[in-house]
């Protein structure tokens, strides 16, 4: 259940961010909608796994933001039928900020 008053953090215009434009509105169909969905997914999912470890969800803290984010590029792509893509592409990425 969601609060109300609950502020969010992350937003669609942070997803949009991670990606070049054209990427985004390939992804998307155009629609913002489906950006907000693929959000909406990628915030329950990264909050089962933070509250399976027995943490709280903050949007605020920076490895749940870029979770949150990674996620939604993950649902993104996969909303298009790249999951294979995006699961490559996210891993990759993980694995240069491992190299740094």
């Amino acid at each position: 259940m969601s609060d109300e008053n609950e502020e969010y953090v992350i937003t669609i215009a942070d997803v949009e961010a991670e990606l070049p434009p054209q990427d985004y509105e390939t992804l998307t169909l155009g629609d913002d909608n489906v950006a907000v969905r693929c959000l909406v997914k990628a915030k329950v999912f990264v909050k089962g796994m933070i509250a399976s470890t027995g943490h709280e969800y903050d949007e605020h803290n920076d490895v749940c933001r870029e979770a949150v984010l990674k996620r939604a590029l993950y649902e993104l792509f996969a909303f298009v039928g790249q999951e294979e893509r995006a699961k490559m592409a996210i891993w990759a990425e993980a694995y240069q900020h491992f190299l740094l």
